[in-house]
């Protein structure tokens, strides 16, 4: 089969934020697994070979199913994590869905379900439901496409042309069609600076131009209405912390009961089905980045042979797997407040938490494990113990200190010669290492890191390199440690000359830490002169 050519109209053309990568990753995963489980279940196994998972090529998610026929898009998904509700905020995805479901049937790519996957309730207002919601915005579609053909021959005769650029320049196109594209944005330009200049000529022909485009590219002459939220067992909206216990629920009724598996272990493979797709779209971001094209497609057989691989009980593995999920969904949780509170300002400039030098998750393993232990020095539980998960990230912390300072302390402040594994800022002349340690008590958050050192010294030793330790709930001078077994080191320190018991037993460190809470910290370096 012959498949007609997309061009660039509904191929993405941006990367999204941090947590709307994320969302969409989750929600990709679940849709793959609930497909195969469906298929499984109609004995239709051997059909999973025909079927890909396209990502952010002409919408968010697509499933395609190919055989010797050719390719048909099966579904289409619309994915946004926003903290909206008013089904307006939702008129520009809902309308490209439209239109692209049009495209496909009118060029016998398929007649897919175009759905709209949301994190949030969405308030339709009185008496309305989104049908007649969508219903009313195809209307109005064809209405202002059937105008623009209308002023087409009106301005074609000359005649009243002052009238017709009025006419023209009041169809609020941007309104009406939200979409963000290119070629869309340059010719309603050039029709408001035709318009404006009383160009008629010029008015002419960027309207033909705008016409053309409107019927062959977007296909508005066979839009279609028929697209809907996606429900999640009877709720038209699922947060992108809760997708993930449904995607366990999908592993779950896949495996079934038979498997034996721990919910630990069903909890792993969503995991590494979360990582295999989270690693597929880093790589199409980091090719777009270098101006190259490059589309995402997976069959889906990879996700069923990732749910049939045999689970072998690895704590580590699993433990970092785990971990790296709960700073995406405490970076979802902070980042739903902060918009919240700030939405112009989160709108204005990329935060710098959705940069990649601050993404601390996407660390190489050894890394990413030594970033966990110098977030939290008071857990001694090793990464090999399912219990770490209870000492690390610790969701407070990273609300509290962690991800404010990152987006609210300027630029110039962090120091970016450090190791990776530190969120290092300067403080006058004082290096600081940002922490998620929420204890208040200073004497037993001392004990708790002298236990840690004994238990793993290696990962958190670096912290003594700092001369003070930013911390949520906690104000400490460095006199906190004196009656530790905390030592500084001497410059030229032999094993030789340590003598009594007291000395052998001591942990000699660079520095003495003072501890400071981070809203008081945050004074000092934005005050600083």
């Amino acid at each position: 089969m012959e498949r007609a050519i997309m061009g660039n109209i509904f191929e993405h053309d941006a990367v999204p934020t941090w947590s709307g990568f994320v969302y969409q990753g989750r929600i990709t995963v679940y849709l793959a697994v609930k497909k195969i489980y469906e298929l499984s279940v109609l004995g239709k196994e051997k059909e999973i070979q025909n079927y890909y998972v396209e990502m952010e090529k002409c919408e968010d998610i697509s499933f395609l199913y190919r055989d010797e026929e050719g390719e048909k898009y099966e579904s289409i998904h619309q994915v946004k994590n926003r903290a909206e509700r008013d089904i307006l905020k939702y008129r520009g995805p809902l309308t490209q869905l439209m239109l692209e479901k049009g495209y496909y049937i009118k060029h016998n790519l398929g007649n897919p379900n175009a759905f709209l996957h949301v994190s949030s309730p969405i308030c339709f207002g009185k008496n309305s439901s989104l049908k007649d919601i969508v219903k009313q915005w195809h209307c109005e579609v064809k209405a202002v496409f059937e105008k623009l053909c209308a002023l087409q021959e009106k301005l074609k005769t000359g005649k009243n042309s002052e009238a017709m650029l009025e006419t023209l320049a009041s169809c609020d196109l941007g309104k009406i069609i939200k979409l963000e594209r290119a070629e869309y944005t340059r010719l309603r330009k050039a029709i408001k600076e035709a318009c404006d200049k009383k160009d008629s000529v010029g008015a002419e022909r960027a309207l033909d131009q705008m016409i053309c485009f409107l019927k062959e590219n977007l296909c508005v002459c066979d839009i279609n209405e028929k697209v809907e939220l996606f429900t999640y067992d009877g709720e038209d909206y699922c947060s992108g912390t809760e997708i993930f216990s449904k995607i366990v629920d999908c592993v779950r009724e896949y495996k079934g009961e038979g498997a034996g598996l721990s919910e630990d272990q069903l909890k792993y493979i969503a995991d590494i089905l979360l990582c295999f797709v989270s690693n597929e779209i880093l790589e199409r971001h980091k090719l777009l980045q270098e101006k190259k094209d490059a589309f995402c497609t997976i069959p889906l057989y990879e996700f069923e042979n990732i749910l049939n691989d045999s689970v072998e009980k690895n704590e580590e593995e699993a433990n970092i797997l785990a971990l790296k999920r709960m700073y995406d969904d405490w970076l979802e949780q902070y980042c739903e407040i902060c918009l919240a509170e700030n939405e112009n300002n989160c709108q204005k400039e990329r935060c710098k938490l959705q940069l990649p030098d601050y993404r601390k998750n996407t660390l190489e393993k050894d890394n990413f494990i030594r970033m966990c232990y110098t977030l939290n020095p008071e857990c001694d539980k090793r990464i090999t113990n399912r219990e770490c998960l209870a000492g690390l990230l610790m969701r407070d912390g990273m609300l509290e200190s962690v991800f404010p300072a990152i987006k609210r302390i300027s630029e110039k402040h962090f120091i970016k010669e450090t190791d990776k594994t530190h969120i290092a800022v300067m403080n006058e002349r004082k290096n600081a290492f940002i922490t998620a340690i929420t204890n208040p008590l200073a004497t037993q958050t001392v004990k708790n890191i002298i236990k840690a050192m004994g238990a793993h010294q290696e990962l958190i030793e670096t912290i003594f390199d700092a001369d003070q330790l930013v911390t949520s709930r906690l104000n400490a001078s460095s006199s906190v440690w004196d009656d530790s077994c905390i030592v500084i080191q001497p410059d030229e320190l032999e094993e030789d000359s340590i003598g009594n018991d007291d000395e052998k037993h001591s942990i000699y460190v660079a520095k003495k830490p003072q501890f400071i809470e981070f809203e008081r910290f945050f004074e000092e370096v934005e005050n600083e002169r």
